[in-house]
């Protein structure tokens, strides 16, 4: 993203997912039976497994297309999360990223289509969809001049801006017309710099200094699109699926729109 063309809101096909999660709350504290989750997702075994039996909590990870997965169960908590691994940066922008939120978040977002549908999953009365992505930009100034764009209603100096974070919600309601089912539209915006660092291990004498690449630079946005916390019922389980699209739409359409009410 170059300053030429900061004067129009980025496409969504321009955003690279850096993470993303979905986050279940179970209805009440009942025992529900994870173990087979994992296989029944992905049709293979995790790489690495954590129970901690006395806290109640219970961590997989896996690799998955050019990141990984996490599935972790917790006390009044469910979270399946897809992030990159440790070399999973962007080449051509050389940001952390997983790909293109295009190409890459439909087939996360099938798993955890999935994981809801399955038989021993619980009844949950909260659900959430929080991804945090990049938007490439040539340098500190047009990442502002583009964060600009998407806020209409900040005047942003993109010139002499330092250190800006813009954190809003804008509650709707649900598309689902469930009955005062509403959804928060939770969105931080602000400028990420990412700087590559290179060591060199000597065979003697002391450690040199890291060779560091240049600075690269990107509009950054979190979100947490989630179904508000005054809901007091169980959310229908025949619609859990449609909760959870409605959420993950609503992410992409702030990632298009920008600011919106």
């Amino acid at each position: 993203m170059t300053r030429e063309s900061v004067r129009r809101l980025a496409p969504l096909s321009d955003w690279l997912l850096w993470t993303a999660r979905i986050t279940a709350f179970p209805m009440a504290e009942e025992e529900v039976d994870f173990t087979s989750w994992w296989l029944e997702l992905t049709d293979t075994l995790p790489e690495t497994q954590v129970r901690k039996p006395a806290e109640g909590k219970f961590r997989e990870e896996g690799p998955f297309q050019a990141g990984k997965l996490i599935l972790s169960v917790s006390p009044g908590r469910i979270d399946f999360a897809f992030e990159p691994s440790e070399h999973s940066f962007a080449e051509e922008h050389g940001v952390p990223s997983v790909g293109p939120i295009e190409e890459i978040l439909p087939s996360f977002v099938q798993l955890g289509e999935t994981l809801l549908r399955l038989d021993s999953f619980p009844g949950v009365n909260r659900l959430a969809f929080a991804p945090s992505l990049l938007l490439p930009v040539e340098d500190r100034v047009t990442g502002y001049a583009q964060l600009d764009t998407f806020l209409p209603s900040v005047q942003l100096d993109s010139e002499n801006s330092r250190d800006f974070i813009y954190r809003i919600n804008r509650p709707r309601s649900s598309a689902t017309a469930i009955e005062g089912l509403a959804v928060n539209r939770v969105a931080t915006w602000s400028v990420a710099v990412f700087q590559m660092a290179s060591f060199v291990a000597p065979i003697a004498g002391p450690a040199r200094k890291p060779v560091l690449a240049e600075p690269r630079y990107a509009c950054r946005l979190d979100l947490d699109v989630n179904t508000c916390g005054e809901f007091e019922h169980m959310l229908p389980s025949d619609r859990i699926v449609e909760i959870l699209l409605e959420l993950v739409e609503t992410a992409k359409e702030i990632c298009a729109r920008g600011d919106i009410a």
